[in-house]
């Protein structure tokens, strides 16, 4: 299943300029992404009861504080323009949660570790003004969380965003 979530983020850079500038940056994005509701019916008996119910298991989660550290190696097509890649790790809280009706509900904290690749292009004004366009590809690890009865839910979570970025060099 695919999300679609528009989002803002802060970013602070340094690049040493050269013909093959390098660029170092972390950006962060400060608010929550929700992970869509996922159910699933289920028809269970109670113990050694011939008592049987029925519900619907069901996970969800949120993502937050979602921080990448990137590197951006860069060739200069012309003096205020440059083409660049985009090297990263990124981390992200997502809190799950899970209901069961054969066990335990759980609400759990997990860390999510990523790694993030991309490609773009840098336009810089004569006044230090800039502009860039990125696509970029997110692939986090896979986390889970699991009921007493093995009720689990799990975010495997991957990113594709298109970027626009505008900002001042000093």
């Amino acid at each position: 299943f695919a999300d679609s979530v528009t989002a803002g983020s802060i970013f602070v850079e340094y690049t040493l300029e050269g013909s093959f500038p390098v660029t170092f940056g972390i950006d962060w994005i400060p608010m929550k992404a929700d992970i869509d509701k996922r159910s699933i019916s289920q028809t269970s008996l109670g113990g050694s009861s011939t008592v049987q119910s029925s519900g619907t298991n069901s996970a969800s989660g949120t993502i937050h504080n979602h921080t990448t550290l990137y590197i951006q190696p860069g060739f200069m097509v012309s003096p205020n323009n440059m083409i660049y890649a985009t090297l990263g790790i990124s981390r992200a809280d997502v809190k799950g949660k899970s209901a069961s009706i054969s066990s335990t509900d759980i609400d759990a904290d997990r860390g999510l570790v990523g790694t993030k690749i991309g490609l773009g292009i840098k336009h810089v004004r004569d006044n230090g003004m800039f502009f860039k366009a990125d696509y970029s590809s997110t692939d986090y690890d896979p986390v889970n969380w699991v009921t007493s009865n093995n009720t689990k839910g799990t975010a495997d979570i991957e990113i594709e965003a298109y970027s626009l970025g505008i900002g001042k060099q000093f």
